[in-house]
């Protein structure tokens, strides 16, 4: 290492350029906890001796300043022997207590809560489009299978008297049209003890968005299910053991397929009140999205309609003046009969119980 170090030694002595390491580390995963301290203490004081300037990777991680497996809570899992070794004063540590919570609290309402941290990938926090509560909602959107949007507690929770006494996960969705019906998994995964034996299990409850507006979950913590454990690239079946005393996380997760759409997420919390309402009705999911296949097109005396979603909706077929030429109801799929009218370009309108409109251009020849 000193060999190394000297070539920058030389290359600032020569140059009369400044030198800064900006990076070093031994990953956790891979050293014996005793030779990592040792290369961190020899490497640290080789930069001291030569006055350069350092900075560590990583602060959490992989490459991180806390004890293995711990959450990684400042006053309570710091790995002091590395820290002294890195030259550091280490402020005391305690022993992590967790007190079980009493009282429901919020997970998500327009950002994520004090204390929670963002877990998962392809989602938008900070999302404007029609909330159903405050200003923001999540949008979740074109995410492989297994994906999540999760919430992380740091520390975890003991949430053991909340599920016995009769609280609930509540929370809304909505989905755009080709994410309806796809059946999705909200789960919470306790905490990897130290015991070689413990797993992070999962407890899931599995949930259908059948709409573009706004729908109201109010699930009791009494009905999630011990659904298994994946753990080093291991599947292992349920054994009884997700323990509510030491809940690391909540998570939605795309676990049936893909994503290939979006689903939104508003007003996430714990509680034993099921009151809350469905807010926004008129701004939904999706606005440039079809509501329903119009075919063939061009046409001739006949068209069909084909809705994309399970709900019944109006329909009206306009012309180029505006002028409404047909009108009518549409469930699933049907045929229209237009021999009458004169050939053009028309306009035909969907518009679902929201309000929401989607418009298709026809040519009648």
């Amino acid at each position: 290492m000193e060999q190394w170090l000297d070539i920058a030694v030389q290359f600032r002595e020569s140059r009369g350029a400044p030198v800064f390491c900006g990076e070093f580390g031994v990953f956790i995963e891979n050293s014996p906890e005793t030779d990592r301290i040792n290369w961190y203490r020899d490497f640290r004081q080789l930069l001291d001796s030569a006055s350069i300037s350092w900075t560590s990777w990583d602060y959490h991680g992989g490459f991180g300043l806390f004890e293995k497996n711990s959450q990684g809570l400042f006053d309570h899992n710091l790995n002091v022997p590395l820290l002294e070794a890195m030259g550091f004063n280490v402020p005391p540590q305690t022993p992590l207590i967790i007190q079980p919570d009493t009282a429901g609290f919020f997970i998500y309402r327009d950002f994520i809560e004090e204390g929670i941290q963002q877990w998962g990938s392809g989602f938008n926090l900070f999302t404007q489009n029609g909330a159903n509560y405050g200003q923001y909602h999540i949008e979740w959107r074109d995410q492989a299978q297994y994906s999540s949007l999760g919430f992380n507690y740091s520390p975890n929770k003991d949430l053991s008297i909340l599920e016995s006494n009769d609280f609930a996960l509540d929370f809304f969705v909505r989905a755009s049209s080709s994410v309806q019906n796809s059946n999705f998994d909200v789960r919470f995964v306790d905490s990897k003890t130290q015991d070689s034996t413990d797993l992070p299990w999962r407890n899931r409850y599995t949930f259908s968005p059948t709409s573009r507006g706004w729908e109201h979950y109010h699930i009791p913590l009494s009905d999630f299910v011990e659904h298994g454990s994946y753990f080093n690239n291991t599947w292992h079946s349920p054994r009884g053991e997700f323990d509510w005393q030491d809940v690391d996380l909540v998570e939605f997760v795309a676990e049936y397929g893909a994503l290939n759409g979006i689903l939104d997420v508003d007003h996430v919390q714990l509680t034993n009140v099921d009151s809350a309402m469905v807010n926004n009705t008129t701004s939904v999911i999706g606005g440039n999205e079809p509501l329903a296949l119009v075919y063939p097109n061009p046409f001739s005396e006949k068209i069909k309609i084909r809705l994309l979603a399970s709900e019944e909706m109006k329909a009206s077929l306009v012309d180029v003046m505006g002028r409404e030429v047909w009108q009518g109801s549409i469930l699933g799929e049907q045929a229209i009969e237009l021999p009458q009218i004169q050939n053009g370009l028309y306009f035909f309108i969907t518009e679902d119980k929201y309000g929401l409109r989607s418009t298709v251009k026809l040519w009648k020849k």
